[in-house]
């Protein structure tokens, strides 16, 4: 019987298996890691959403006039809710009101928004106070035919819009002026 001698490849073929065995480790590890920290950078932002208890009455206005050219003058505020599904603050930043009807396009001038901290999962209602000029005299059309209706975009403090629900369904914060900006011109026009 003779005796088989260790040969150097034996040791070798060891080594590698081991090699082999750390390097998946390594990347699985790796791998890993790697998702966790990418996850954790992407929570770290703020995600500002509306929620759905939005208020009964978002629009009031609180004053009108009819100004020296004859166009009416709103001073309208809108409340909205929301809040952030990220654990780091954030706030609303600025805000848009885009006209959904080009009947009648009112010059929009935003005086002031509310910039409150929005933490995690903590509603706060937001407050936008916009004065909106709407042509009245001989340019614009008749006050029984005035169709105002905006959507209010809203931009969070890295200048991403706001566009979602708190359970991620796709939401558009809209208004239609139109009835009450028509018993406003009622009422201003009796002066």
């Amino acid at each position: 019987m003779s005796r088989k001698k260790p040969t150097l490849n034996s040791g070798t073929q060891k080594t590698k298996r081991t090699s082999v065995i750390i390097g998946l480790l390594s990347a699985m590890a790796v791998a890993i890691v790697g998702a966790v920290v990418t996850h954790y950078i992407g929570i770290l932002e703020p995600d500002i959403r509306y929620t759905y208890s939005q208020l009964q009455d978002p629009l009031r206005f609180l004053d009108q006039r009819v100004d020296s050219n004859g166009d009416f003058v709103f001073l309208a505020s809108i409340k909205v809710q929301a809040t952030n599904i990220a654990f780091t603050s954030g706030f609303i930043d600025r805000v848009e009101f885009v006209p959904l009807a080009i009947e009648t396009i009112p010059k929009i001038e935003i005086k002031h928004l509310d910039k409150k901290s929005i933490g995690w999962r903590k509603p706060q209602e937001i407050e936008v106070r916009a004065l909106l000029t709407i042509q009245a005299g001989l340019i614009g059309p008749a006050a029984e035919r005035k169709m105002v209706a905006l959507e209010l975009k809203s931009f969070d403090d890295r200048g991403h819009v706001i566009d979602r629900y708190d359970d991620g369904k796709f939401a558009r914060i809209r208004f239609d002026l139109s009835g009450e900006i028509k018993r406003v011109f009622k009422v201003l026009e009796n002066k």
